[in-house]
């Protein structure tokens, strides 16, 4: 079954408008999820069974998830919307970033992933409730 992926590249100085979590959270998650990572492993290793082996194991799903609940809540609400304030800032109004913009535009129109009739956008209006409303119909 496809998947009905597109990639498309995100263009340079635009990773802050396109892929916040890449510029603000994901390192700081990723780093305290290996500093739980390699407590276990030292943890693991420094003990010794009967026959002098050393035998390391997998974390259980369990352990995995409480890893990644407390990396996450150890991330400050700070943290987190500062990696949209590169959003919300005015774009810049040059050619440079006009032409990208209309680069952009122009694939999305060819792979027909443009919404012609956007309509008005109300702060209630959840798109997994609307997916969910339509794929009913």
């Amino acid at each position: 079954m496809p998947l009905n992926v597109h990639l498309l590249k995100v263009p340079g100085g635009h990773t802050s408008v396109c892929q916040p979590a890449d510029i603000s959270w994901n390192r700081p998650l990723k780093q305290r999820l290996r500093r739980q990572w390699i407590k276990r492993l030292s943890t693991q290793l420094s003990r010794v069974d009967g026959d002098g082996t050393q035998r390391a194991t997998a974390p259980t799903r369990e352990e995995v998830v409480r890893w990644v609940v407390e990396a996450w809540d150890d991330l400050s609400t700070t943290t987190i919307s500062n990696g949209f304030s590169g959003i919300l800032r005015e774009s810049p109004n040059d050619e440079d970033t006009e032409a990208t913009f209309n680069v952009i535009t122009d694939k999305l129109a060819q792979l027909h992933l443009l919404d012609e009739d956007v309509g008005e956008v109300e702060s209630e209006d959840d798109i997994v409730d609307r997916v969910l409303r339509e794929a009913s119909v």
